[in-house]
């Protein structure tokens, strides 16, 4: 039984020992040469299942170092130094799912009980639009397809996280209890979607999110281009449905200071608000949290629920 405590930061010897069935290192399969990473292992390990207090950035920074460790015992200091390449893709996965596990304990224990933040797959898995309700993903492939005859296709990668209002009691029910930061909390979390796909109302979707462990140049055009994207599918249905007051807000947190050149760039006018006069300019990214420690996120996440669902928001659109 490994001990209750976090975080717990294993000797090597342990690590040679690992008890996991996936260790948190295994050597790179014989076609490849970077050592595989298991994200979910390195959080059990340290983290027991335990929230732990304290600097998000330490946090990944312990989980990484950890890793470090487990290769260099298991598998020599050529392995350790093999590392940085998926290391970094490893640090945003286990920023999500740290993020995911706080999004989620907050909206539980929150007046809001037919809400949830969940965290989205890649689009490989699942398209944005097809969250929607019958009708708004209807207008939404209705445009897709008049892009085909101008040799045009909609690609989008998903915002990592939304928030769902109005949900069916039963699929509410779902989400109600708190999680722990562990692998099995982890694949619920992942799966969720699932029981979302099919019934979101247009106004049902207040707000996304989008977390980065860093905003360097080049991954902050990547919001900018994603942030667009939403807004004008949401702008679409706005206009489909006869209503412009539908909205849906783009927030980004980032696990690191954020410059005043970072902040420029995110707020840039979304497209559809400067093609349309009678739409008033709206910003790409609605506001950008720079974070640090959990109890930062919750009391963000706590304001952004107030803020869109303090009075009743949406209705289910048939």
């Amino acid at each position: 039984m490994l001990p209750r405590t976090a975080p717990y930061f294993a000797a090597a010897q342990e690590c040679k020992k690992c008890p996991y069935p996936q260790p948190c290192v295994t050597p790179p399969p014989t076609s490849q040469r970077s050592y595989r990473i298991t994200p979910t292992t390195a959080l059990d390990c340290v983290y027991r299942g335990l929230i732990p207090k304290g600097s998000i950035r330490d946090f990944i920074d312990g989980l990484e170092g950890q890793v470090r460790k487990a290769a260099e015992a298991r598998y020599g200091s050529t392995a350790a130094a093999g590392l940085s390449g998926g290391i970094q893709n490893v640090r945003g996965d286990w920023l999500e799912r740290i993020l995911g596990v706080i999004f989620w304990n907050t909206v539980a224990s929150s007046k809001y009980k037919n809400t949830a933040i969940i965290r989205l797959p890649s689009a490989a898995r699942l398209h944005f639009h097809e969250l929607y309700e019958p009708r708004a993903r209807e207008y939404l492939e209705e445009l897709f397809a008049s892009l085909q005859p101008h040799n045009i296709q909609m690609t989008m990668s998903n915002p990592d996280f939304i928030c769902v209002s109005n949900l069916p009691s039963n699929i509410a029910a779902l989400m109600q209890s708190p999680v722990e930061l562990s692998e099995s909390s982890a694949a619920v979390i992942a799966n969720t979607y699932q029981s979302l796909r099919g019934i979101c109302g247009a106004q049902s979707i207040p707000f996304v999110l989008t977390v980065k462990t860093s905003v360097r140049p080049d991954r902050r055009y990547q919001i900018v281009h994603e942030a667009n994207v939403v807004k004008a599918l949401v702008a679409h249905l706005a206009g489909r449905f006869w209503q412009k007051e539908l909205y849906t807000a783009f927030y980004a947190m980032v696990a690191s200071p954020v410059s005043d050149s970072d902040r420029e760039v995110l707020r840039n006018p979304a497209t559809h608000s400067l093609v349309q006069v009678s739409w008033t300019p709206a910003p790409l990214v609605d506001e950008v949290y720079a974070i640090d420690s959990v109890d930062e996120v919750t009391e963000v996440i706590g304001q952004l629920l107030d803020r869109h669902l303090g009075t009743a928001h949406g209705e289910f659109i048939s």
